[in-house]
């Protein structure tokens, strides 16, 4: 029968900022494939939240840009563990994997 099975949530429009444009179309190849889609990546301005990499240079300085512009949720991507003070940032280590994603995805959500 038709409509059984669980329902696929939609995915979750993100921006992804701090990332040079090989970490872009190489998270982005993430997002669609071991991630099952989980997320849309969308520059329009209609992302629900922000991912993150504070491995660039100027960490502080996105951090902080990120902040100023976007109130809502930002998954923090750092190979070292960056101690946020926000109920609305999540830190994921690098290099990411599914099963430390998902779960951070899902309490985006």
């Amino acid at each position: 029968m038709f409509g059984l099975g669980k329902k696929k949530a939609p995915a979750l429009r993100v921006s992804l900022v701090g990332m040079n444009e090989r970490a872009y179309q190489l998270f982005s190849m993430f997002l669609d494939g071991p991630a099952r889609g989980s997320c849309e990546v969308v520059s329009d301005g209609s992302h629900e939240a922000v991912i993150l990499d504070l491995d660039a240079l100027e960490s502080s300085r996105l951090w902080l840009d990120v902040r100023r512009k976007f109130q809502g949720p930002v998954i923090v991507l750092s190979v070292t563990e960056k101690q946020i003070q926000l109920n609305n940032a999540f830190w994921v280590p690098k290099p990411v994997k599914v099963d430390t994603f998902l779960p951070v995805i899902e309490k985006v959500r």
